[in-house]
């Protein structure tokens, strides 16, 4: 379409006869329904051959209406077509020139449809008996009716569409005053405005955040005549007031001091030329008061004990006044206080400052000062670092390190994968691994998932709910094992966070998958399903590509809502160049609900629906081997939804267009579409950890979790063996060495 035409007024679209057109949606205001409905437009052609009609407006299928020229039984006449129960068929008006021409049809439900050409009827029809509704699902299209190739050759301008049957007499006006705008109406000559004029206050009308030290008000005077006035202003609360006498054309100012902050001021000003008075009225308000900057929320907490020796200190700050700010850190670790870090210029927001303490057990202080160049805030706050030991019950621990340098952000509750192979456990530890605990580095006990413990060749894959992952230090954690007499030490439910609504490991060789989240969105496999199959993370479930699925429920908590989303899953294709579907809930299409897959071209798309009908498609990256892939989806409802794969954003889209609810009732099914009309799409391979979460993930949350999962080996370190301490005997009574001992001591 070209959209730089000549139009009947200003601009128009061009249309050729090689299927261009412009699409207006489909939204049911571009129909009549059983309702009343008036279409207008200006049209022009360009050349008038063939035996086709030319298109000027559709909306329609085998149903809805459309409006066009027709070649079929008299030649180039305006025609309009609709269903409503029956059909509406009638036409009138020939036009076989060249130029500008306004077209409209009217429909009276209760009366009569009407064909104008240039503000003239040309055609009438009963439709009183057609009472059915002239709607479709296709798109508005202008130009064209997008299902044939009936093209308007030539150009089109100024199209409405109303839900009322505009009278004769309104066709006929707006064609009079749209084609001849000059013979329409006059243009008298400019008049002013008599007596004086008050005009351009400084601070403007209604203005906002207006400095204290503000000295003088200012406005313009003005009278066309020159005519000397007299002028007085009040302010209110009182600030400043005037009283002058005989002045003519001007700005004029008005002192004004002891402003205070968060104040509404209003300022009146009143003028004479003598036989004619005007008065002003104008409102300000002034800034508020400077406040400091706040800390708040530190890691550590105060008077923590177990703090590991490295370990991240940070405080959020703020300032609602939203002026930059410098943030240092400081401890007494070395015998004095002294800085060991800071954050400049900086925004609200959490900052960190890494530092190692010099020995387990000890009190230490340490503190975070926050400016903004005016005012500041001082915290200090007191850690005792960690034992040397967690519990003693416990004969065995290994560190694991992870990484920093893999972690983009600090993140918290993040679940990490601890997946490794060490023939150190055999033996050690119970049979099933009960007795496996992780702490952090201060001894606080860590929630984990173990999903596979092999005790007879120490393989272990296992998640491990950590508060807070460093991205300037390496996040420590501690393994302890080796106590043959507690029981089952894990708490699943707890590795994840309130953010997921659903993770399905899919490791079960059969039966029920057991969702680990606290929503129990257990999960059935239908058709054959071949639930042993070897997986990116432990064991998976393999997809024929004819029939076998995953059923997650129907439960509301798997559904977006208006809120945010994120989707997650390992995939391994087996062939390419069809669809896969990954993940799918909705009943139909059009419908409610969404589908996440993989097309024919190896990109990924990703598909939604609201209550409204407002729908949004993401598509980017690109899947194009059978190799292992990590890849997800993450709705912002008030701003982008993004597809990952493999850690990275492959392509970002605005999804502001989804404003209602995304509540499908249909089931959600891994590995194929499950419609009510039937299945379709299926996947051919194998997928593994399938999360659902009502939480946007950030990118860095992906992005970490693909570091960690791909390839937990280059994540974190898993260090030596230690043993629990022995003993330590201390203060003995008497001392070692002592002499003169009394002989009446009684005991040691």
């Amino acid at each position: 379409v070209n959209q730089s035409g000549i139009g009947i007024i200003d601009g128009a679209d061009t249309f050729g006869v090689d299927f261009d057109y412009v699409d207006c949606g489909s939204g049911t205001d571009l129909e009549p329904g059983t309702g009343d409905f008036t279409i207008e437009m200006w049209m022009k052609r360009v050349a008038i051959s063939g035996t086709i009609g030319h298109f000027l407006i559709a909306k329609r299928g085998s149903d809805g209406y459309a409006i066009w020229m027709s070649k079929s039984s008299s030649a180039d006449q305006i025609r309009f077509y609709a269903v409503a129960g029956s059909t509406i068929d009638f036409q009138g008006g020939s036009t076989t020139d060249f130029n500008w021409h306004h077209v409209a049809v009217t429909l009276d439900r209760d009366g009569n449809a009407v064909i104008y050409k240039d503000g003239s009827p040309v055609a009438t029809t009963d439709i009183s008996s057609s009472t059915g509704s002239i709607s479709s699902a296709s798109v508005c299209s202008i130009g064209n009716n997008k299902a044939s190739t009936w093209d308007h050759d030539g150009t089109i301008d100024e199209v409405r569409l109303s839900n009322v049957a505009r009278s004769g007499d309104w066709i006929d006006a707006s064609y009079n005053n749209q084609y001849n705008p000059s013979g329409f109406y006059s243009v008298l000559d400019e008049e002013v405005t008599a007596g004086p004029v008050v005009s351009d206050p400084v601070p403007v009308h209604d203005a906002t955040l207006v400095e204290i030290t503000l000295t003088q008000l200012k406005f313009n005077l003005s009278h066309k005549d020159d005519t000397l006035m007299d002028y007085s202003v009040e302010t209110s609360p009182s600030i400043g007031s005037a009283s002058v006498s005989g002045v003519g054309n001007g700005t004029k100012t008005v002192s004004v001091s002891g402003l205070s902050y968060s104040t509404v001021y209003t300022w009146f000003v009143n003028t004479s030329d003598g036989s004619s008075d005007v008065n002003m009225t104008f409102m300000f308000t002034t800034e508020p008061a400077n406040s400091p900057p706040v800390i708040s929320s530190p890691i550590p907490v105060n008077s923590q004990t177990g703090v590991p020796l490295t370990v991240g200190l940070s405080v959020y700050v703020s300032d609602i006044d939203v002026d930059p700010m410098d943030v240092t850190f400081r401890t007494n670790a070395s015998g004095s206080w002294a800085d060991i870090g800071s954050n400049n210029s900086v925004g609200d927001g959490r900052y960190s400052q890494g530092y190692t303490f010099p020995d387990y057990n000890i009190l230490y202080y340490w503190s975070a000062n926050v400016s903004d160049g005016a005012l500041w805030d001082n915290e200090t706050y007191v850690l005792t670092t960690e034992r040397v030991w967690w519990d003693t019950e416990w004969a065995y621990r290994k560190s694991i390190t992870v990484d920093n340098t893999k972690i983009n952000s600090d993140l918290t509750d993040f679940p990490v994968l601890v997946s490794f192979t060490d023939a150190g456990l055999i033996g050690k530890t119970q049979s099933d691994g009960d007795d496996l605990v992780f702490t952090d580095a201060g001894g606080v006990v860590l929630s984990h998932e173990i999903e596979l413990f092999n005790s007879g060749t120490g393989e272990l894959v296992c998640w491990v709910k950590v508060p807070l992952l460093y991205s300037s230090v390496d996040t420590v954690l501690y393994m302890y094992y080796g106590n043959s007499a507690v029981g089952n030490q894990e708490d699943a439910v707890g590795v994840w966070d309130a953010g997921y609504t659903m993770v399905q490991h899919l490791s079960e060789t059969s039966g029920t998958h057991y969702d680990s989240t606290s929503f129990d969105n257990d999960a059935t496999g239908f058709n054959g399903l071949d639930q042993d199959a070897a997986g990116k993370i432990d064991g998976c479930d393999d997809f024929d590509a004819l029939d076998d699925y995953i059923d997650c429920g129907t439960s509301s908590s798997l559904n977006p809502g208006t809120g945010d989303y994120t989707i997650e899953a390992w995939v391994k294709r087996d062939n390419t160049g069809v669809n896969h579907v990954i993940t799918s809930k909705r009943a139909s299409y059009p419908g409610v609900g969404y589908l996440f897959w993989i097309q024919p071209d190896h990109s990924l798309r990703f598909y939604c629906e609201d209550a409204s009908g407002n729908s949004a498609s993401i598509i980017g990256g690109s899947i194009g081997d059978t190799s292992w892939h990590h890849v997800a989806v993450t709705l912002d409802r008030g701003g982008n939804g993004v597809i990952y794969t493999d850690g990275s954003a492959a392509v970002t889209t605005s999804i502001a267009g989804l404003t209602d609810s995304i509540d499908p009732s249909r089931l959600l099914t891994v590995g194929i579409q499950y419609q009510i009309s039937g299945t379709s799409l299926p996947f051919n391979g194998s997928i593994d950890e399938v999360r659902v979460s009502n939480v946007a993930r950030s990118n860095d949350w992906i992005d970490t979790g693909y570091n960690n999962y791909n390839n937990p080996g280059t994540f974190f370190s898993v260090g030596a063996e230690e043993y629990t301490p022995a003993p330590v005997v201390t203060s003995p009574v008497p001392a070692n060495d002592a002499v003169d001992v009394a002989i009446t001591i009684t005991d040691l």
